[in-house]
């Protein structure tokens, strides 16, 4: 019983030391669309987060890759750009939603009553604000 407990113990603190952040789609009537905020290093579509994530879909990348972070500080901010197809009323709006680079970000609910939470490496949850950005037409 001891040598099953020490092995929890080891597996979730190897966790926390390969702390990835990952996008948490738990959306009931959407799929999403997300891209993480370009940096300079990243010249090549497939050096960055950029998926689209059915309901009930979770996608994870470790913050110390390049084309995950532009720092690889679990600590930054990263932000993300959303679309949601499934959303009649924000049909081609465009979401940012930020988060840190050790964290999760869930996306809960439905579209006349989501929420969106942050939660760092610490485990601290924090609501996010959906900003919804202009159309650049």
């Amino acid at each position: 019983m001891v040598a099953i407990k020490s092995i929890i113990v080891a597996t979730s603190l190897l966790f926390q030391i390969v702390q990835s952040y990952c996008i948490h789609n738990q959306l009931s009537d959407s799929a999403i669309s997300v891209i993480q905020e370009f940096a300079p290093v990243q010249k090549k579509k497939n050096t960055f987060f950029n998926h689209s994530m059915e309901p009930g879909v979770s996608k994870c990348c470790h913050y110390d890759l390049q084309r995950c972070t532009h720092s690889g500080d679990p600590k930054e901010t990263i932000v993300f750009y959303f679309k949601f197809p499934g959303w009649p009323k924000h049909v081609g709006q465009k979401f940012m939603l930020p988060c840190v680079a050790d964290g999760d970000l869930t996306l809960v609910g439905k579209e006349a009553n989501h929420l969106v939470v942050c939660k760092d490496g610490k485990g601290v949850e924090n609501v996010v604000p959906t900003v919804i950005l202009p159309d650049r037409k």
